[in-house]
């Protein structure tokens, strides 16, 4: 599924027969050089379940960000990976956080957005999507509180 615009920039959700993830793919034309700038990221299916199931969610606070209204969104999807948004970076953003040496947790440097037009787009494609991956109707998706527990599911340590 590619969604975006052909002479902007572009992002691609793949997911291959018997993969255990769903890649989504960044690509930029950059004007220098005509250089064509890709960023890849590997999702784990339960963690695209849990995307997909909070979607609406997202759509909402990103036309809240738009509206002008200060909103800031880190929401853990499982293991280190967070979906973060907020009026500072008006876009949606699949961020790998980790502990430090402090145990506080920090943004890492995988990651990569998606832009709220973009993100409406894959809203309409997302059910066509899920239903050509079969194992996403197997997994159980984490219902934990990471900010007070640890997650056996996930496995996130606090």
């Amino acid at each position: 599924m590619i969604i975006g615009l052909a002479d902007e920039a572009e992002t691609m959700v793949t997911h291959s027969i018997n993969s255990t993830m769903v890649s989504v793919m960044r690509i930029e034309p950059v004007t220098k050089k005509d250089v064509v700038f890709t960023k890849r990221m590997g999702i784990k299916l339960r963690w695209w379940k849990t995307f997909t199931e909070r979607i609406d969610d997202y759509l909402g606070k990103a036309d809240s960000i738009h509206d002008g209204n200060d909103i800031e969104v880190r929401d853990h999807l499982g293991g280190g990976l967070h979906v973060t948004m907020s009026k500072e970076y008006p876009f949606l953003q699949f961020r790998e956080f980790y502990y430090d040496e402090t145990d506080t947790m920090q943004p890492g440097r995988r990651g990569i957005r998606i832009t709220f037009d973009e993100l409406a787009e894959l809203k309409s494609h997302v059910l066509d999507f899920n239903q050509n991956i079969p194992e996403l109707d197997m997994i159980k998706l984490c219902e934990r509180d990471h900010d007070t527990t640890e997650c056996k599911i996930c496995k996130l340590r606090k």
